[in-house]
């Protein structure tokens, strides 16, 4: 069982292109730490493995190897969205002249200035 969240955290990991040192920080403990959950050195306590699938948007039962079904709870929520309401949604941001168009372009200016 750990031998399988072993490789899949690390799998995730390089995936999202984290290293074990931003995931360290993202965690709040040591690199050494991360290396020796990723090598299966030491367990992670139960915080910490369902920091990885809250963090990485997969089940625990998916870390732990008792599903191959990495589906989290982004992804079912987003199944539930009204398709029509979302085309909407993009029509009036990228209308100009609406006021959601106004929102996504403040929000597009703010990243390209680094403002966000």
């Amino acid at each position: 069982m750990m031998e399988t969240f072993t490789k899949r955290i690390t799998t995730l990991s390089k995936v999202h292109e984290l290293t074990q040192s931003d995931i360290a920080k993202l965690l709040g403990v040591t690199q050494a730490n991360v290396y020796k959950y990723e090598k299966g050195i030491s367990e992670p306590p139960l915080e910490t493995m369902k920091w990885y699938a809250d963090y990485f948007d997969v089940s625990l039962d998916y870390l732990l190897g008792r599903t191959d079904n990495h589906t989290g709870k982004m992804s079912t929520t987003l199944v539930k969205i009204d398709k029509d309401r979302m085309r909407l949604y993009f029509k009036e941001m990228l209308t100009p002249g609406t006021e959601e168009y106004g929102k996504f372009r403040k929000a597009v200016e703010a990243i390209v200035d680094d403002k966000a």
